[in-house]
């Protein structure tokens, strides 16, 4: 596993890369190989662990499902490194000028052959484990803007102060992750954003207020697709709004203000919109 430090102009390192889209297995290897060979790849680290899991054993948990270990045969991977390296260091930068950390970010770029990352997430696919580590999952086709604006999202992910546990956390944290992302790159709003309109986000968002402490409710409010009961993707367009309100009505507060405020107070404009 080879790892890239990247830094700022003043020589300061801002981000260790681990790059682990790379790997030499035979023909017959399967998903379950592929996995295997990258957890011997991945050494613990005193600060982040096991890519910031406590142990290997939550890690492999993670990249079943990210990575696909249900293939029978691993495909090869065609992925320009230098080119991948290159978008990273440019949006890290960008990102740690408008938010700083005060620690390095420790990025982990993997293999995937999710359907549905390659399908929905245009290639891409973003998980934030712990502070300071966010995982990126590459498809072959994946498309250079989509790395881009999913690590700017992640990399808010990444310094989340607060403890993150209930309903309301979730949309509020995902809610900031796209406007920082919006800040930092610009661009259009991310699919997951539109999926449901505002008017309908307030509908669903007043059946919820009384579940807003569950810590349960993540998955079925922003991925349901087998119950009906939420759209696909409302607690990411729910979560859009509820901070697009906030930002409204304090347009002159920097990031790193923004990111020491507690999810009911980012809510409350929101709610005296309903």
């Amino acid at each position: 596993m080879q790892i890239t430090k990247i830094q700022n102009a003043d020589q300061k390192i801002c981000a260790y890369l681990y790059y682990l889209a790379e790997y030499n297995l035979p023909a017959s290897a399967t998903g379950q190989d592929l996995i295997s060979n990258l957890l011997e790849r991945i050494n613990p680290n005193e600060q982040v662990g096991y890519a910031g899991f406590a142990n290997a054993q939550y890690l492999k948990l993670t990249l079943k499902d990210r990575v696909n270990s249900s293939l029978t045969q691993v495909p090869k991977l065609q992925l320009e490194k230098s080119a991948i390296l290159h978008l990273v260091q440019e949006v890290l930068l960008k990102c740690q000028k408008a938010l700083p950390s005060s620690k390095p970010i420790h990025v982990y770029i993997f293999p995937s052959f999710d359907p549905f990352t390659q399908e929905n997430l245009k290639g891409v696919g973003g998980f934030t484990p712990y502070d300071n580590v966010c995982h990126l999952y590459l498809c072959q086709d994946f498309k250079a803007q989509v790395l881009q604006e999913t690590l700017a999202h992640e990399y808010n992910h990444t310094l989340i102060m607060s403890r993150w546990s209930s309903l309301l956390d979730s949309l509020i944290f995902e809610g900031l992750a796209e406007h920082f992302r919006e800040h930092v790159l610009q661009g259009p709003k991310a699919n997951y954003v539109t999926a449901v309109s505002k008017a309908e986000c307030q509908k669903h968002f007043r059946s919820l207020q009384s579940s807003l402490s569950q810590t349960d409710m993540h998955a079925a409010v922003f991925f349901d697709q087998e119950s009906l009961q939420y759209p696909h993707w409302l607690g990411y367009s729910l979560g859009y709004y509820i901070v697009e309100s906030f930002l409204k009505q304090n347009p002159n507060l920097p990031w790193s203000e923004i990111m020491q405020i507690e999810p009911e107070e980012i809510a409350k404009p929101f709610i005296s919109e309903l």
